[in-house]
């Protein structure tokens, strides 16, 4: 069963705080229930599936695993230019961390990034709203905007993740090493004691409104 002793936060559908009986009508009475420390995640609920924010943002699930949310319109065609435009002197070589000599790992990017700021304008509109959109708890939380650039016509893209090896929790996969870290194995089992803790408390699922509506207005 769920500890009562814990510290828990309550959020709509559209992952708003719960702080009084109209917010819990106006979530037609679904409330996600966040344990301490845990972060509210937008729901895929079914490929296609749209939410309007703030009656302009769009959000479309894309993708259930993994978890892909595409936010159409996040910011308009002027707004790009002049993203575009704001970008131009900051523009260097992306940078990369290379880890041997060997030229399998050299010159992985062509691309050239500039990190636009929030003295910039548009740097602070997009950050406040990916903030507002993916409902992070604090506005730190959202990386500052970058703009990346394939102006070459020999420029090309490798699909990759952001893995940080650098870090000492994580595993030196190049080194051939098989042991996960420690911090793996506490993920892990967190997570194993969590996916047990939810089939106690909901039994086989959670049922989902088939009338919910097409737009919530957050406050």
């Amino acid at each position: 069963s769920l500890d009562i002793a814990l510290p828990k936060a309550l959020f709509s559908l559209t992952g708003t705080p719960i702080d009084s009986d109209e917010s819990v009508r106006r979530s037609h009475g679904i409330v996600y229930v966040l344990m301490d420390q845990e972060t509210w995640v937008w729901p895929g609920i079914e490929i296609g599936f749209d939410w309007t924010l703030g009656g302009r943002f769009r959000l479309q699930t894309v993708s259930l695993s993994p978890r892909i949310l595409y936010a159409h319109k996040l910011i308009g065609d002027d707004e790009c230019d002049e993203l575009a435009a704001a970008s131009v002197s900051r523009l260097v070589a992306s940078p990369t961390k290379d880890y041997s000599d060997d030229p399998q790992f050299k010159n992985f990017r062509t691309s050239q990034t500039a990190h636009i700021g929030r003295s910039v304008r548009m740097g602070r509109v997009v950050q406040h709203r990916a903030w507002f959109v993916t409902r992070l708890p604090e506005l730190m939380c959202v990386e500052e905007t970058q703009v990346v650039r394939y102006g070459d016509p020999k420029a090309w893209f490798k699909p990759h993740m952001d893995i940080y090896h650098n870090w000492p929790g994580w595993p030196d996969e190049r080194a051939g090493a098989a042991a996960q870290s420690t911090a793996e194995r506490q993920f892990s089992d967190w997570a194993r004691v969590v996916a047990e803790v939810v089939r106690d408390s909901v039994g086989n699922g959670v049922a989902v409104r088939a009338d919910m509506p097409d737009e919530l207005l957050p406050d």
